[in-house]
């Protein structure tokens, strides 16, 4: 049976080798443009569909912090009430050791006004007076006294007990306080939950756009190869083939040159239209300080490959879009902020054909750095970490702001 098997296969074999072998043409020019029709039509829907989800998260990141900062002028007041409370604490322990003394001396003096067996008692001032007069004064005398110091037990009581009810109070408002802060720290528990779920959606979308634009870059590729074969052919034909055919290339990253044309021309530029400066060439501000932005960019493209963690401020442990953007300037000493939307307000504003390496990009609840030949470089999702590969105008979104620090 084995033997027979082998027969079969071996016969197989040479049937298949007999075959016509098929081969497949070499795709068309056309058929690569329709195909990167279809690539960049899926890019510009997961745009959209990222753009909400980045929509919606960047509202509930803005939530989150309105949260914090809600938080903190809580904890604040909760601060200012423990406060008010040992202070209320002290006063009251001041009261019941001044009564305490009061009553003390009360005692004394009773003692020596009213007990007998002293020679100085209050009894024998009224015995041995010789008039009603020196009788009844003795006897307002010590009524007087009395009354005083019944008087002193009764205000240092009620002072006690006014200082009681101010405790009480303190104490309810800072229950109530505690209780509403317990209820911020739920609220912000739940909403970082819902903050995470965003960013899973949003790395997922930006993973396939990630892909999807590799793959049309793929197609432009083959697309110039066949213009450029076009052209040879063409250029043979007419001068008896020797035709000489010039390509400037490009590196992936940044090849540490400063200025030149953008190669994404300001109609593919995926910009925020309401934002009118990125259309304006004008928008060109000088350099304010002495920083290399071929230093700035190289120490940022150290860090490509590391990892993205949100929230996170390490360079190599893992950060976020605005930790990288945040970490990279503060390497330099310039201070900027912590929140991506934030980055809209600092430096001075920058039109998209003058964009140079090292301005900053924004995008709604993203932020990276432009390193130069189209490219930007970002903590771009925990996905894919920190990359430099995506286009400025085709990251994920468009284009709300571009700003210059440098």
């Amino acid at each position: 049976m084995r033997h027979i098997n082998k027969m079969r296969i071996v016969a197989l074999i040479l049937v298949i080798a007999m075959l016509p072998v098929s081969v497949s043409a070499a795709p068309t020019k056309q058929e690569q443009q329709d195909k990167l029709n279809e690539v960049q039509n899926e890019i510009k829907n997961l745009d959209e569909l990222k753009n909400e989800i980045d929509s919606d998260l960047s509202a509930a990141v803005s939530k989150m912090e309105t949260l914090m900062n809600e938080q903190a002028q809580l904890q604040a007041r909760i601060d200012d009430l423990n406060a008010q409370l040992e202070a209320t604490n002290a006063k009251m322990e001041e009261i019941r050791q001044t009564k305490a003394k009061n009553y003390e001396a009360m005692k004394v003096r009773i003692q020596y006004m009213y007990e007998n067996g002293m020679e100085d008692t209050v009894w024998n001032s009224i015995v041995s007076s010789k008039t009603i007069g020196e009788i009844l004064t003795e006897i307002e005398y010590c009524q007087t006294v009395y009354s005083k110091d019944r008087q002193k037990l009764e205000d240092y009581e009620k002072a006690v007990l006014e200082e009681e009810q101010v405790q009480q109070e303190q104490y309810d408002r800072l229950s109530e306080i505690l209780a509403a802060s317990e209820e911020y720290l739920n609220k912000q528990e739940e909403l970082g939950v819902y903050i995470a779920s965003l960013q899973e959606k949003s790395d997922t979308y930006a993973t396939q756009i990630a892909r999807a634009e590799d793959l049309a870059t793929t197609y432009e590729a083959s697309i110039r190869r066949l213009e450029e074969q076009e052209r040879n052919e063409n250029s043979s034909g007419s001068d008896g083939g020797s035709g000489n055919s010039s390509q400037t290339a490009t590196s992936d990253i940044f090849d540490g040159i400063i200025g030149g044309p953008n190669p994404i021309s300001l109609s593919e530029a995926n910009l925020d239209k309401s934002v009118s400066y990125l259309f304006d060439s004008s928008k060109n501000p000088a350099k304010q300080t002495n920083i290399s932005q071929v230093e700035l960019i190289e120490y940022a493209l150290q860090f490509v490959g590391n990892p993205y963690v949100w929230g996170g401020n390490s360079l190599t442990k893992g950060a976020d879009c605005s930790g990288f953007v945040k970490l990279i300037y503060q390497h330099f000493g310039i201070e900027t902020p912590r929140y991506s939307q934030d980055f809209k307000k600092i430096g001075k504003p920058v039109g998209y054909e003058n964009l140079q390496p090292g301005d900053i990009i924004v995008y709604p609840g993203h932020v990276a750095l432009y390193v130069g030949d189209g490219k930007i470089v970002e903590a771009q999702s925990k996905a894919t970490g920190i990359t430099c590969y995506r286009m400025a105008s085709r990251s994920s979104s468009r284009i709300t702001a571009i700003r210059r620090v440098l």
